[in-house]
């Protein structure tokens, strides 16, 4: 019990675990804050100079970044010169007590600095060592250089996203940096995880974010390889060309998005617009799909969005309106399973961010903790991990770790 009598916040499924990350911008930090919601101690490591590039990305509340604050929330933090024998030295002793090790630079890096998994795994036999890259740890590809819209269109998704007869049009959101690596990092590291508790045993880890991707093609995949033939962008069920899965504009500039694609959806859709001679939309061939988009188009704009919402909503047919962030996260649903936390900043205050989207019975995520300075947490990091007071100083002098900021 804390010393008001309430008792303290629940700590989450995954506590007592021990989390090293060195990486840094979206992939990993993302997959570690998920890590970090759930409970685990994540201590992440940073260079002596700017630290992760993610502290100088607008916009900022107060002074703090906030995407740094959302990607970084309840993490601790060291900072730890990586250029210096004795940083090696450093990371090995820490990674000698830890659980799991994520790291996201290029293939090679840590090995070069001896902080490779063969390096290490030898001190540390349960050691889950995760790294996140591009293309994956091997192949043609592995030293490439390379950004999420790289990562979607060697995929093959990129492909899919557009209008017919334009060029692709990425989605939006960084789908290979937090699909592809972030998440795929995590179904890894707790898979990994597990055996290790019947075994005794960790493993490496190789998160390719292409091949992440790939991973998520799995009705546009298995269409395409079995016709052995690319999928046009008016070809594909759910690429938005279909005239039951679509997004429609209506008369104010606002759109919905219409998903009535079984005939008990479709029927009662199309009945309240109009649209009685489609029986069954599913099976419409793909060479009738462009005049029935063209008929549902012209119909729809020529009432307001809550007008149609107002008809179409208790029909239950699948149709909703296109949200901008903003009013998604203001929705009634969004706010009834709390997908907005507010989060502590470390200068004082509060930012709105979002939330955790799965909810536990019993071992709920933690209530998110501030983002760390640089190197704030360096000297408690290196006590807890055995480093006596002589030594940590010794280490200052050398400028091996950061001072706190």
């Amino acid at each position: 019990m804390s010393d008001s009598g309430s008792p303290p916040p629940p700590a989450g499924p995954l506590a007592g675990l021990k989390v090293l990350d060195f990486s840094r911008l979206l992939p990993g930090p993302y997959g570690t804050t998920i890590l970090a919601d759930l409970g685990a101690d994540v201590v992440k490591i940073e260079d002596p100079g700017a630290g992760d590039y993610l502290r100088a990305l607008p916009p900022f509340v107060k002074g703090e970044s906030a995407p740094f604050a959302y990607l970084n929330r309840g993490k601790r933090a060291l900072v730890l010169d990586l250029k210096k024998e004795e940083g090696h030295a450093v990371a090995r002793r820490l990674a000698a007590g830890t659980d799991v090790l994520v790291e996201s630079f290029r293939p090679g890096v840590m090995s070069a600095l001896g902080l490779g998994w063969e390096d290490l795994r030898g001190s540390n036999e349960k050691l889950v060592y995760c790294s996140i890259s591009g293309y994956g740890q091997t192949g043609p590809l592995r030293s490439r250089a390379g950004h999420d819209l790289n990562y979607i269109a060697l995929s093959g998704l990129l492909s899919l996203c557009g209008e017919a007869g334009g060029s692709p049009v990425p989605p939006g959101v960084q789908v290979a940096d937090l699909a592809g690596g972030g998440l795929w990092a995590i179904v890894a590291i707790l898979a990994a995880l597990r055996e290790a508790e019947s075994s005794g045993k960790g493993q490496f880890l190789d998160v390719s974010m292409t091949a992440g991707v790939q991973g998520f093609l799995g009705f546009q995949g298995a269409e395409a390889l079995a016709r052995n033939r690319p999928l046009g962008l008016g070809e594909s069920l759910f690429s938005g060309f279909h005239p039951a899965f679509r997004v429609y504009a209506c008369s104010d500039g606002k759109h919905l998005a219409v998903a009535a694609l079984e005939d008990k959806f479709w029927r009662p859709f199309a009945g309240a617009i109009g649209i009685d001679d489609v029986p069954t939309v599913l099976t419409l061939p793909s060479s009738q799909w462009a005049g029935l988009v063209n008929r549902v188009a012209s119909i729809l704009s020529t009432r307001d969005r809550e007008e149609w919402l107002h008809l179409l909503t208790p029909l239950d047919c699948c149709v909703d309106p296109v949200l901008d962030v903003v009013e998604a996260f203001e929705h009634p649903q969004s706010r009834h399973r709390n997908m907005t936390w507010e989060t502590p900043l470390r200068v004082g205050g509060n930012v709105s961010q979002p939330g955790f989207p799965v909810q536990f019975s019993r071992t709920a995520p933690r209530p998110p903790g501030q983002a760390p300075g640089q190197g704030e947490h360096g000297h408690e990091i290196l006590r807890e991990a055995g480093f006596s007071e002589d030594e940590i100083e010794d280490l200052k002098s050398r400028g091996t770790f950061g001072k706190s900021v």
